[in-house]
């Protein structure tokens, strides 16, 4: 490996530091912390996996899809054994981990190193705000080791595929205990699937299909109806599972009041940074798709129109919902690894020696200034690097004073705004209910 390489991979891992261990903020850390507390007593009591709200006194006992279950269960292991600390540390592997799937789905694809870090450079920047210590990032590095097994697949295709891509159905199992981003999983399976039926009807006329061809698209059926069933199978509700995502999209008061799941279009966000980020990454992938489509006759492994499915997918999912720019540009990144080479090699450029120098460079830069002046999310507001570990809001010496009440009766209610109910739920359960939290699906539309 050259020492511009390894610099790059230790410039990348800094930047990814500098911008992941941030103060801990998200109010539903705290809720995760909660469920996993209640899960782990159930379990190690010979029960099952709670399926009910168990916190509030607006909705006690309403019946719950535990989609995030082993999530939770895993996030307060993690802060039992190595407290706030941990989690911090787990939340940085699990961005790490990102960073190497989509890495490996590039160069499997046939991207130039150079071109991998620059890509990943771009990714961490764009989404850095949303790399924060929930679920989702399961769903992230999942994702990820994904694609770089479907491109390691799609690579193989003269040989018929790669076996490797049987782990995505045990992995897809894990995952939907995990988080209800699994159904990304499913639609990158149904994409290369896609891809490579619709590559082989832009050459029907150029070559016969080939036998290889054919078992590498049995497989990728078989590894589709297998993640699929396992999944819908293999959790503690079995199949409402795989429609539980869609039910809690179509929730009204989540796409109107939840101002993530709002589309960018409908609010002041189209005026930020992040999507100005996100606007900027689509228009690259977009020039470079039109630059090299007449090579898609070509493409007999169906890499670039696998990619067009995923990012017409996701890219319509963020014209919907903000919180989905960052999905657009994660799961898109390999293919802007490849565009990347593509336009080099349209611009002319000739290979330059040790070129991996630059996005090291740059990447090291990036996180020397994230470190100093912090990443900034608007015009008025960054954010900094640890310390502290938890963010200043936290209602911390609130959630202590109501604790220290020995007057106030068992289970007293406590009225709390949408922000503060995680961690009063995580602190003062069997001492106090709240009022809510930022769990939509416990709540409904109706109370919510």
């Amino acid at each position: 490996m050259r020492l511009s390489t390894r610099a790059a991979i230790l410039a990348t891992v800094g930047l990814a530091a500098a911008i992941t261990l941030t103060p801990l903020a998200t109010n539903d850390l705290w809720v995760h912390l909660a469920v996993g507390r209640e899960t782990a007593h159930d379990l190690l009591a010979g029960s099952r996996v709670p399926r009910e709200e168990r916190f509030s006194y607006t909705a006690p006992g309403r019946p719950l899809v535990p989609h995030e279950w082993l999530s939770a269960l895993i996030l307060y292991l993690v802060k039992e054994g190595g407290g706030l600390g941990g989690i911090e540390a787990l939340r940085l592997g699990l961005v790490l981990a990102t960073l190497w799937g989509l890495a490996r789905a590039a160069r499997n694809a046939g991207s130039s190193t150079s071109s991998a870090f620059w890509s990943l450079l771009l990714m961490l920047l764009a989404v850095a705000p949303r790399l924060v210590e929930r679920p989702y990032l399961f769903t992230y590095s999942f994702g990820a080791a994904s694609l770089a097994l479907l491109a390691s697949d799609a690579r193989c295709t003269p040989a018929g595929g790669s076996k490797a891509t049987y782990l995505i159905v045990p992995a897809m199992i894990l995952w939907a205990n995990l988080h209800g981003g699994f159904i990304i999983g499913i639609f990158l399976l149904a994409a290369f699937i896609g891809g490579s039926v619709g590559a082989r009807v832009l050459r029907r006329q150029e070559a016969p299909v080939g036998e290889a061809w054919r078992r590498r698209l049995k497989r990728l059926a078989l590894v589709a109806a297998l993640s699929v069933v396992g999944a819908g199978v293999i959790n503690p509700v079995g199949p409402s599972l795989l429609l539980f995502p869609f039910r809690l999209a179509s929730m009204p008061t989540v796409t109107e009041r939840i101002y993530e799941w709002r589309s960018p279009l409908t609010s002041s966000y189209w005026m930020t940074l992040r999507f100005a980020a996100g606007a900027f990454w689509a228009l690259i992938l977009v020039g470079a798709w039109l630059a090299r489509r007449k090579r898609a006759n070509g493409d007999e492994s169906g890499w670039g129109l696998s990619g067009l499915l995923v990012g017409l997918f996701f890219g319509s999912l963020a014209l919907r919902q903000m919180r989905s720019i960052a999905d657009f540009i994660i799961f898109t990144t390999p293919w802007m690894a490849t565009s990347l080479d593509g336009v080099w090699k349209q611009l002319g450029l000739r290979p330059v020696p040790d070129a991996d120098a630059f996005p090291a460079g740059a990447a090291a830069l990036a996180a020397v200034s994230i470190l100093l002046f912090g990443y900034p999310i608007d015009s008025q507001t960054r954010i900094r690097c640890i310390p502290p570990l938890v963010a200043p809001d936290t209602p911390i010496v609130a959630s202590e004073f109501i604790a220290q009440q020995g007057w106030l009766p068992p289970d007293a209610r406590l009225f709390n705004s949408y922000d503060l109910g995680g961690y009063l739920a995580w602190r003062l359960h069997g001492r106090a209910r709240i009022l809510i939290d930022s769990r939509n699906e416990a709540y409904g539309d109706e109370i919510t």
